[in-house]
């Protein structure tokens, strides 16, 4: 009689330690979210190029292009690009889960401009995700300098702007956006521009610029030029959620077992002896 009562109250104390880890078990979350945020914008605007002496000549009209694309590791892709010649204003923009990208170029009465921008948002995901956008604007003419011999002083001078953001917490596993501004004349780089924010874990950055870039060449009088100016913003996320409570849980409850399953041994076997 003492050894089944000593027994059914060990079980008793037992099974009611386990219904009480089980309940926690089905009130808490699956698993640990986690966020990755990057995001990123361009533009470009008050485009000169003054000759020392002699008359700038352009070979017709401003051509542009845009570009933007997007894609997750949901197998989700789109992007899309547009191209045009003179009086122009070009905006592409797509999006798809977690990330957008915008491409612009603009070709109008006031002057040349040109933006990009790039999101990736994964907010509190609870499986693993990866996510990344682009957008580029693009503007490309010729030229040559008339009304002189020989060679002349150039100067070429370009109003940059933009800011970058990004954000993760202890299970976002990267975040990265990246700025650039890139003119080149004939193919050969004259000014550039390149700012990168990159971070892993529980980690955040803001930062922005405002600048104006300059710089002068000597170049030959009546010789063609090929201009071209890209602004270009990236952006990427990538986040792994971490074990989250239930494996946590579970792990606890087959500790809890085990040991409740050796006190009961250890109850019978003290029951008999006595």
């Amino acid at each position: 009689m003492g050894l089944d009562r000593e027994f059914g109250i060990t079980r008793f104390h037992s099974w009611f330690a386990a219904l009480l880890f089980m309940s926690m078990f089905l009130s808490v979350p699956q698993s640990a979210c986690a966020t990755a945020i990057a995001s990123s914008n361009i533009a470009l605007f008050s485009f000169q190029i003054t000759p020392k002496e002699g008359t700038l000549q352009l070979f017709g009209s401003w051509a542009g292009e845009a570009f933007a694309q997007a894609s997750n590791s949901l197998g989700q892709l789109a992007s899309t690009f547009d191209s045009t010649v003179g009086n122009f204003a070009l905006a592409d923009t797509v999006g798809v889960s977690f990330a957008e990208g915008h491409g612009l170029a603009s070709a109008l009465v006031l002057g040349v401009t040109a933006t990009a921008s790039s999101n990736v948002n994964i907010p509190g995901t609870t499986t693993t995700t990866q996510a990344s956008s682009v957008g580029l604007g693009t503007l490309f003419n010729s030229f040559i300098i008339t009304g002189g011999i020989g060679s002349v002083d150039v100067a070429f001078s370009v109003h940059i702007a933009g800011a970058q953001h990004v954000v993760t917490d202890k299970f976002g596993l990267r975040a990265r956006t990246t700025t650039i501004f890139d003119l080149e004349l004939n193919g050969t780089p004259i000014l550039f521009h390149d700012s990168i924010d990159d971070i892993g874990p529980n980690f955040e950055i803001t930062s922005g610029f405002d600048q104006t870039l300059s710089t002068t060449l000597n170049l030959q009088f009546f010789t063609p030029y090929f201009l071209l100016g890209q602004v270009d913003s990236e952006s990427f996320g990538l986040n792994v959620p971490g074990p989250g409570t239930i494996t946590l849980v579970l792990t606890g409850l087959g500790v809890f077992v085990g040991f409740a399953g050796r006190r009961i041994t250890r109850e019978k076997t003290y029951a008999l002896k006595s």
